[in-house]
């Protein structure tokens, strides 16, 4: 009995912490719809998952996202890009080819027939609001000429992409073991994709009707299984108001799988999740784009920046600017530019310290004038996700060069005259033109001066030429009058017969006999030559006599020569 009691006890108590941790742990482990900004990965029903900025790509939020998973039929992302990047004409008709109904069992149509006529664009947009297996097999051939050949255009194009994770083995997205991707990778394929506008409006299409043809005796509407962008099923509970694409998928073996994009406050998100549940795809990506809301928001870098702009002064200003020379700079936004987000977290440090994230390259020389509104340069603004966003740099003011004013007459000048009677300032403007004058006549100054100096320098040296060529005169003067008359005593026959030549040519001549009276008869030459010499005597004595009575005469006028004034 005892025991019994106790039993019951026991199981009573077991009942009571059963009931406690019922009521209680769900409320601890449950998502909170109204703190989104606290998501964990356990509120995520994924294996992957991954949330990126949709323009500049930076990751939001990750989780296990560069694990290998199966794409599922999110691999008709990467084929519908590569089909846009080698159509021209969407509007140019192609015919269906045979190799569309040689998709695999269990695959989703769009239900073409062979050698079916229509559009690319049509054929693109039911390919992806159906999913359709068999049109992407035709896009493969259409475009490349086969299947194989396609799914090496699609791995070339995900390796320029980054996305080293990534293979492909067909262009829908079956099954197959080596085919494969990450949440990370799948992010950026869809990333650049959705930078074409075509593809944006094919992935938020939500139905279409494929119009009669010669296939088809009426047309026929496809309408998506995409729930995030479902806007008047009221079967589809979750659809997302925010929501803009992309692309659903499933096999056994990938599980769900889901490409989400949407748009909120100018905030454009891009979600990936793998290997979820049916209604689970759905909830992730709604929770991972309330938390991309709640955490990351949109700020303008053109706002900020006006708060306190640059200001650079201008070389040449007129004085009379209004704006004592100095130049405001304005930036504007391209009409192109993609909208700038961070965290909310770090716009106050944005904000603070916004002037030390921008440098400036200049176009041309900061000097006036200047006119409001040309362009000076380029700002670039660092963000701190590490983007560069890049704005012209344009004048917000004019400033006006100064003016080139007549030189006024020196009366004016002196008497400080102002045209209209102007104020003191006025009249000290115009003494200006003074300081220039003033400048050259010191520059023509020190000209003169030097040249001057360079004349007196020349007469010097000139001076000490002379003096050294007169007193080299007088010494050479007394050499020669010590020297013995040049022709008083021997001949210029009697010098040359000193030379080994002579006496050389006298021995050939007595080797000679029969050649005797030749020279025998040189004698008389001899004679007249030495008369001739002899003769020169008299020369020499007249010739000494003339030099020494012009001696004296040429002496007294040297003396008078350097007793000159300007000599001392």
């Amino acid at each position: 009995m005892i025991l019994s009691h106790t039993r019951k006890r026991l199981m009573a108590i077991l009942l009571a912490l059963t009931l406690i941790m019922t009521l209680y742990a769900p409320t601890a482990l449950a998502y909170d719809t109204s703190k989104p900004e606290e998501l964990t990965d356990a509120d995520l029903t994924a294996a992957s998952a991954i949330l990126i900025d949709g323009h500049t790509g930076r990751v939001l939020y990750s989780k296990d996202s560069t694990t290998r998973r199966y794409p599922a039929s999110t691999t008709k992302i990467m084929t519908l890009m590569l089909a846009l990047e080698n159509v021209s004409d969407l509007d140019a008709t192609i015919t269906i080819p045979r190799e569309a109904n040689t998709y695999p069992d269990g695959s989703s149509l769009v239900g073409l027939y062979t050698g079916e006529e229509m559009t690319w664009r049509t054929l693109l947009t039911t390919f992806f609001i159906c999913s359709g297996n068999d049109a992407g097999i035709a896009i493969a051939v259409l475009v490349a000429g086969s299947e194989s050949a396609f799914v090496d255009m699609m791995n070339a194009r995900a390796q320029s992409l980054g996305c080293t994770d990534t293979h492909f083995s067909n262009p829908h997205g079956f099954h197959d073991p080596d085919h494969y991707t990450t949440a990370r990778d799948l992010s950026t394929i869809a990333l650049e994709a959705m930078k074409n506008e075509t593809f944006r409006e094919i992935a938020s299409t939500t139905n279409y009707t494929i119009p009669a043809n010669n296939k088809r005796s009426e047309p026929t509407t496809k309408w998506t299984k995409n729930q995030f962008i479902a806007r008047n099923d009221t079967s589809m509970k979750y659809k997302y108001q925010y929501g803009t694409g992309i692309k659903t998928g499933y096999t056994s073996k990938a599980g769900s799988t889901f490409v989400g994009s949407a748009t909120k406050d100018g905030v454009d998100l891009i979600s990936v999740v793998l290997l979820s549940t049916t209604d689970g795809k759905w909830i992730d990506s709604i929770r991972l784009m309330n938390y991309g809301f709640a955490t990351y928001e949109r700020y303008d870098p053109v706002e900020l920046y006006r708060t306190r702009p640059l200001t650079v002064n201008v070389d040449g200003a007129d004085p009379s600017d209004a704006n004592g020379g100095v130049l405001t700079l304005d930036i504007t936004a391209p009409e192109s530019a993609d909208p700038v987000c961070a965290k909310k977290s770090e716009i106050s440090q944005i904000t603070s310290d916004f002037s030390a994230m921008l440098s400036v390259s200049y176009s041309r020389d900061i000097k006036a004038p200047i006119n409001a509104g040309d362009e000076i340069g380029t700002l670039t603004y660092n963000a701190p996700s590490g983007d560069k966003y890049y704005y012209p740099l344009v004048a917000a003011n004019s400033v006006a060069a100064a003016p080139i004013t007549d030189l006024p007459s020196i009366d004016e000048a002196i008497q400080g005259e102002t045209i209209g009677g102007g104020t003191e300032s006025a009249g000290n403007n115009s003494m200006l033109w003074i300081v220039p004058l003033i400048a050259v006549m010191g520059v023509l100054i020190i000209m003169v001066c030097i040249n001057t100096a360079r004349t007196r320098a020349r007469k010097n040296r000139r001076y000490v030429r002379r003096e050294y060529s007169y007193g080299g005169y007088d010494e050479r003067r007394t050499q020669y009058a010590e020297r013995q008359p040049r022709y008083s005593e021997r001949t210029r026959n009697d010098e040359r017969s000193d030379y080994d030549g002579r006496a050389r040519y006298s021995q050939r001549r007595t080797q000679y006999p029969e050649r005797q009276p030749r020279y025998d008869g040189r004698t008389q030459y001899d004679e007249r030559r030495d008369n001739r010499y002899s003769d020169r005597t008299q020369y020499d004595e007249r010739r000494d006599s003339r030099y020494s009575d012009r001696a004296p005469q040429r002496n007294e006028r040297r003396s008078q020569y350097d007793d000159r004034s300007y000599r001392k």
